[in-house]
């Protein structure tokens, strides 16, 4: 029996008009795969913007055989598979929905050069872990370890994918892409922080084409 935890950053009340229908999506899923469910909702990295807060699972999430991060404003169809059992079955593997380009977004670190490989938009790059939708197992439980130096980033708010892809290089995990076949089961928002009735309603039309209540 796996020990499994899926764990939702909300601090400082975020999108309460989003969350009141993604998160109950996240919470059938959790129920669905025999998952603990969970809210992190206070800072501990004050100094940092509130993404870093992703990086608590390293101390809250090392009782769990798998612990599985999910974007608050991440919509989940009834019909998504249990996404943790490939990873399970393959120690030392990270599971996420999406990858992003590395030499685009962070400043040159040579740990990164043991990132694997990706074809992205038509060039072959190193890529990293986006910090949307995350799996991990004990096995690979450092990927959130916060023992990081992170230099100044052109955006702040990557500082949590900073931290995934250096610990993703330096344990030197591999990555599994999860997500590209089961984009029509997941449904990520992305929201800003400043409502929109735009954001609504791309998620009441993803709820009913799914006709979840």
């Amino acid at each position: 029996y796996m020990k499994k935890a899926i764990w939702v950053l909300n601090v400082d009340n975020y999108r309460p008009d989003i969350c009141a229908h993604t998160v109950p999506t996240i919470k059938n899923f959790a129920d669905k795969i025999n998952a603990e469910f969970y809210t992190i909702d206070k800072r501990k990295f004050h100094s940092f913007p509130a993404t870093a807060e992703k990086l608590q699972i390293y101390e809250l999430g090392k009782q769990y055989d798998v612990n599985v991060l999910i974007d608050a404003d991440i919509l989940i169809s009834p019909a998504l598979h249990d996404v943790t059992k490939n990873t399970i079955s393959n120690p030392g593997l990270v599971s996420v929905m999406q990858v992003f380009p590395i030499p685009e977004t962070f400043p040159y670190n040579y740990i990164f050069d043991r990132l694997p490989l990706v074809k992205s938009r038509n060039i072959v790059t190193k890529v990293g872990p986006s910090a949307n939708f995350v799996v991990t197992t004990k096995w690979s439980h450092d990927l959130w370890n916060t023992d990081v130096s992170v230099p100044e980033l052109q955006n702040p708010f990557r500082v949590d994918e900073y931290v995934l892809s250096y610990n993703l290089a330096r344990y030197g995990y591999s990555l599994d892409i999860f997500g590209n076949p089961y984009h029509s089961e997941i449904f990520h928002a992305e929201v800003s922080s400043n409502p929109s009735d735009d954001d609504l309603d791309k998620i009441l039309k993803k709820k009913e084409e799914w006709l979840l209540n």
